[in-house]
C-alpha cells in the first residue's frame, strides 16, 4: 500500500485535546487541498475506512485505535478581500477572526478561545454568546463520495451543532464567509476573559454534551444531578462546569465513555431528559 506520507501505527491521543486513544492504522497529514483530494480518493478507491481531523478538539477516540486511515487536516491558506474571507478548511477560527478584524469584518469575536478549524466550525456550526458560525457562512467547497461540490448557504441546512455536512458525512474542503452587515467591534480580551471565567483548564473536548431543549442547559442538568467532581477511573466531571469531562492525567477512552453514560444515566433517571453527546465518539 503506497501512499505519499503514510505513515502506520500512529497514536492518535498525540493529535487529541483528550490526550486519549489508540493507534490509527494508516495516517497522513496534508497540507495542500490538492493533497487533501488525493488522500480522499485513495483511501475511497481502497475502500478503506477513513476520519478527517481536525484539531482534535471536539472528537474521542477509541483506546484501540482507528482501523483505517486518519487525515490530519492541515491546508490552512486564508485568502482576506473586502467583506469577504476564503479559507481552508485546516485554519483555526482564530486565524479567521484575526484576519476579519484586520480587514475591519466584525462579529466573529463571540468565537474567540474555540481551539477548532474553521472546517469543524462548519460542520457542527460551532457558536459562543449568541453567535453561530452558519450566519457568515456564503459557501463550502466540500468532498463527497469522490466528487467535489460547492454547497451554498441555504443548501447547508445549519440547525443547532448540526449542518448538511455533518449529516452526511461530507468534507469540508474550503469555506467562504461572508459579511452582509458590520457588527460592534468587540474586544478579543473582553471575550477570552468571560470564556475563561466558565471553562475549566485541563485536557477536555469542550462541552461534552449539547443543551437540550428548555430553560437548563447541559451543564445545569448535571450539576443538578449532583455529577460535579464525580469519578471513573482518570475521568472527572469539572468542578467548574459540569458539562466538562476533564481527564486528570491518567484517563482512558473507556473512562471518559463510561462517565458519560453514567451521567448520562442519572439526568434521565432524575429528569426524564436524553442527554446527546456533542463531542463525536469514534470507535
Amino acid at each position: 500500500m503506497e501512499f505519499p506520507g503514510l505513515q502506520q501505527n500512529i497514536a492518535l491521543s498525540k493529535y487529541t485535546s483528550f490526550r486519549v486513544g489508540g493507534p490509527a492504522k494508516y495516517f497522513c497529514e496534508v497540507h495542500t487541498l490538492d493533497e487533501f483530494k488525493q488522500a480522499l480518493t485513495f483511501a475511497e478507491s481502497k475502500q478503506m475506512r477513513h476520519f478527517v481531523l481536525g484539531s482534535g478538539t471536539n472528537v474521542l477516540f477509541s483506546d484501540t485505535g482507528f482501523d483505517g486511515l486518519v487525515i490530519k487536516n492541515a491546508c490552512n491558506v486564508i485568502t482576506c478581500e473586502a467583506g469577504m474571507i476564503r479559507a481552508e478548511s485546516g485554519a483555526l477560527l482564530s486565524q479567521i477572526i484575526t484576519c476579519a478584524r484586520a480587514q475591519k469584518m466584525y462579529g466573529l469575536e463571540p468565537l474567540w478561545g474555540l481551539p477548532g478549524t474553521i472546517g469543524g466550525a462548519v460542520r457542527g456550526n460551532a457558536g459562543s454568546f449568541g453567535v453561530w458560525t452558519g450566519e457568515f457562512v456564503k459557501e463550502v467547497r466540500v468532498w463527497q463520495s469522490g466528487k467535489e461540490l460547492i454547497w451554498k448557504k441555504d443548501d447547508l441546512k445549519f440547525g443547532y451543532r448540526s449542518s448538511l455536512i455533518k449529516t452526511t458525512g461530507a468534507v469540508a474542503l474550503e469555506v467562504t464567509l461572508a459579511w452582509s452587515k458590520q457588527d460592534l467591534k468587540m474586544e478579543l480580551e473582553e471575550m477570552n476573559a468571560k470564556r475563561l471565567a466558565k471553562q475549566p483548564v485541563g485536557f477536555s473536548a469542550g462541552s461534552f454534551f449539547k443543551n437540550p431543549p428548555g430553560d437548563q442547559g447541559a451543564g445545569e442538568l448535571i450539576e443538578a444531578a449532583g455529577l460535579k467532581g464525580f469519578k471513573i477511573g482518570g475521568a472527572q466531571v469539572s468542578e467548574k462546569h459540569a458539562n466538562f469531562i476533564l481527564n486528570t492525567g491518567t484517563a482512558t477512552a473507556a473512562d471518559i465513555k463510561a462517565l458519560a453514560a453514567e451521567i448520562s444515566s442519572k439526568v434521565k433517571a432524575k429528569f426524564g431528559i436524553e442527554l446527546e453527546a456533542e463531542v463525536l465518539i469514534v470507535d
